[in-house]
């Protein structure tokens, strides 16, 4: 038996398109990644996600959230109002008659604030007479992500970021003495125009005539973890117990001092260090942030460390992984994945779609029977992202001694070189035969 298609390659103005009748048919489906790993929304948003197909026609789609199926069988999901129960990872999946592949995961973080949990809740706080204190912003309900702008008020008059008063990137005040600071403390919190007042903190002196400690740093930088990727700068704060001509902050990473450049900033009198494109400072894993405070008139210094944590996304070595592979019935199979990233990446398997078990850098099956072709994927994934790779592994029909009648898929009539005009069509045919009836798919630059 025989059979012969017909590709026409259409080159436009815009570019190269090609277009083959019946061959895309004749593929499991492929989808090529999301625009976007993440994608951060208000409250209240919709949301429209179309499942990114890169090839296939005539399929049908199941939409998953954190994993478990939805109601949807589209290949679009929508959402008309997003809530805070909408933020998860969403996946989608597509599926002809030869075989389901998943997508990657899609993480959707729905942005909402709805002020302090404790409203009304008063709180008090001791401190020794002369020492330092740091108030933390009572919790907040509302998600991560925020931008969120922080203001302190001390008897209801606003505190101002001095030599003995500092808010911290997070929203803590710190006062570096607490003479002539006992009293009612208030924060508000600010985004978008929205604005939420939190419970009264007050702060007391200690019962005790405890002696105010010496100089050093009362509130230290804190560890930070950079993706590589991200755009957004990262920042530590530092503050001594206090500020005066004498007193001097030093920053340094991995040892070696840092100061003002196109990637540093140190302002706020040393104590706020903001570092505004992370990944071009390290290629390990991490960073020491380290805070020098020095009293040169008492002669006196003190040292804090922070780690900055480097994560990058898995990237699966794709020569190891082909995209398609032919095998016969009862012969093995084995394909590896392996792939690199910060933290080390594991491995998860699907096959249709469908999770395999294990963390495996190996796939292997002794002996194919017909259950076994179809599409495997290996997804690579650790805390900064996921990479995932198909497979296809199609079934070589050979002469079946038990059956005459069978005949291995042979081309007879090759594609011819052509030369076009640009912009004109090009004809190109493909004859094949077999038993069962081949099918053909064309490609393009292999």
């Amino acid at each position: 038996m025989s059979t012969c298609w017909l590709c026409v390659f259409v080159w436009s103005l815009l570019g190269e398109w090609v277009h083959c009748l019946n061959a895309l048919t004749d593929r499991p489906p492929v989808l090529s990644a999301w625009d976007h790993e993440e994608l951060f929304l208000a409250e209240g948003s919709p949301l429209s996600l179309r499942c990114p197909v890169a090839l296939g026609s005539d399929l049908t789609f199941r939409w998953f959230k954190e994993g478990k199926p939805l109601n949807e069988d589209g290949d679009v999901l929508r959402i008309a109002q997003l809530m805070p129960r909408d933020s998860a990872l969403y996946r989608c999946s597509a599926a002809n008659n030869l075989g389901t592949v998943i997508s990657s995961p899609l993480s959707v973080h729905v942005l909402y604030i709805y002020g302090f949990e404790s409203m009304g809740e008063e709180r008090t706080v001791r401190v020794a007479i002369g020492s330092s204190f740091v108030l933390q912003p009572p919790p907040l309900n509302a998600s991560a992500h925020l931008s969120l702008s922080w203001t302190w008020y001390f008897e209801n008059d606003e505190i101002l970021i001095n030599d003995t008063h500092y808010v911290t990137s997070s929203g803590d005040l710190v006062v570096v003495d607490s003479n002539g600071r006992f009293g009612a403390y208030r924060c508000r919190v600010s985004l978008n125009g929205r604005s939420f007042v939190s419970p009264v903190q007050h702060v007391l002196p200690e019962e005790s005539g405890s002696e105010p400690s010496n100089f050093g740093i009362v509130y230290s930088p804190l560890d930070v973890i950079f993706r590589i990727g991200d755009s957004k700068a990262i920042t530590f704060d530092c503050v001594p117990s206090r500020r005066d001509g004498g007193v001097s902050v030093e920053w340094k990473l991995d040892g070696v001092s840092v100061h003002n450049d196109g990637n540093v900033e140190i302002t706020r009198e040393g104590r706020h260090l903001a570092i505004l494109s992370p990944q071009t400072i390290t290629d390990g894993d991490s960073v020491e942030v380290t805070c020098i405070a020095k009293d040169e008139s008492a002669q006196e210094a003190d040292s804090v460390d922070a780690l900055l944590h480097v994560i990058r996304r898995p990237v699966i070595d794709r020569s190891r992984f082909p995209r398609e592979i032919s095998k016969r019935l009862g012969e093995s199979l084995t394909v590896h994945c392996t792939a690199d990233g910060i933290p080390q990446p594991l491995l998860r398997w699907y096959f249709d779609g469908e999770p395999l078990g294990g963390n495996l850098s190996k796939l292997t099956l002794a002996s194919l029977n017909n259950e076994n072709f179809g599409v495997y994927q290996c997804e690579a994934h650790n805390e900064a992202g996921v990479d995932i790779a198909a497979i296809w592994v199609t079934k070589i029909y050979e002469r079946a001694v038990d059956d005459p009648q069978s005949l291995a898929a042979t081309v007879i009539e090759k594609p011819k070189n052509t030369s076009v005009n640009s912009g004109d069509e090009a004809i190109l045919w493909c004859s094949a035969e077999g038993n069962p009836l081949p099918s053909i798919a064309w490609r393009h630059n292999g």
